[in-house]
């Protein structure tokens, strides 16, 4: 894979001038019928464009066919650098945590890598939220599927209909990588886009566990680190000396979560309702062993029936409740 060289003096805010690439376009070699050079070079811009994305965090985002070229001795090169997106270390670090678990077949933890970084708005939507996440991942993205513009919305919209949002940059780099997957579509068809994109991002996640990156993750990591631990003697001394005058507190909210106070208050009310209800019962039995009154209107056995009805609709209410408060 090959990218052209730069010339800064003389390029500006709206042109960007690049070495002159000798080759061929992918578009002009499929006129050609050259269906081998393309498969593998399009296989070499799949598996770039993914360490753009999962690596270096700077990745190229109009890979249509015209954007490709091939030289006489098959390299690949990536021209027109007029579109191009950038994922920071966050967003980086979510793709690699998204691709894993992808690549494990693991809904769960996909949802757990995109709520890390996207929460929801409600707490309570997250069951809901995670089974619409699952469904996506096996319909949209499992074998044989294509990943268009349409996918991408269709991810966008799923995380605003639960009032989450996914980062711009983001969906940048899944309209990317859509675009990438139209060229590898109409220039390869043959090619399993799904699978080589498997193939790629696990060999580029496996490469990150070689002692050379591992070491340079674990130092760029006590680099981040390094301001915490300065100030950490600072911040130990603050609460011993607070401890010592008595002036250490914590603070507890009770039921601080929305779902711990509608559990609490549902179980109140269910628990009142049958309370209730027992006592309506405990009032029929009363009615139905008294004798019957001289001149009243209501017979005690027409109230008991009554009170009767009054306790089994409380229980009814109450079982029904309960019911619905398993409900996620």
């Amino acid at each position: 894979m090959r990218i052209p060289r730069f010339f800064p003096d003389l390029s500006t805010d709206r042109v960007l001038t690049m070495e002159f690439i000798d080759g061929e376009t992918i578009t002009a070699l499929r006129r050609e019928g050259q269906t081998d050079e393309i498969e593998d070079a399009l296989r070499t811009v799949l598996r770039s464009f993914l360490r753009q994305l999962v690596i270096d965090g700077v990745f190229h985002a109009d890979l249509h066919p015209g954007n490709v070229i091939i030289d006489p001795d098959g390299t690949s090169t990536l021209i027109d650098f007029g579109s191009v997106g950038r994922l920071d270390r966050d967003l980086r670090q979510t793709v690699q945590d998204l691709a894993i678990a992808f690549l494990q077949g693991d809904t769960r933890r996909v949802a757990d890598a995109a709520l890390a970084i996207m929460p929801l708005a409600n707490p309570a939507d997250e069951p809901g939220f995670r089974r619409a996440l699952a469904e996506f991942v096996t319909h949209d993205l499992g074998s044989g599927s294509r990943i268009t513009l349409r996918t991408i919305d269709n991810a966008s919209d799923l995380f605003t209909r639960y009032g989450s949002a996914l980062p711009a940059d983001l969906v940048a780099a899944g309209r990317a990588f859509a675009i990438l997957e139209g060229t590898l579509r109409t220039a390869a068809p043959t090619m399993d886009v799904i699978g080589e994109s498997r193939d790629a991002a696990q060999a580029l996640i496996l490469s990150q566990l070689r002692p050379r990156a591992l070491a340079g993750a674990i130092g760029r990591s006590a680099l981040g680190a390094f301001p915490r631990l300065r100030r950490l003697p600072d911040r130990i001394e603050t609460i011993v000396g607070d401890l010592a005058d008595g002036k250490l507190t914590v603070k507890i909210r009770l039921f601080a979560d929305d779902r711990d106070r509608r559990v609490v208050t549902g179980v109140i009310r269910r628990v009142s309702t049958v309370i209730l209800g027992g006592m309506l019962t405990v009032a029929s039995f009363v009615m139905f062993v008294l004798p019957p009154f001289e001149g009243g209107s209501l017979s005690p056995v027409a109230a008991g029936v009554a009170l009767a009805i009054g306790a089994a609709a409380s229980f009814v209410t109450a079982a029904v409740d309960a019911l619905l408060g398993r409900r996620p």
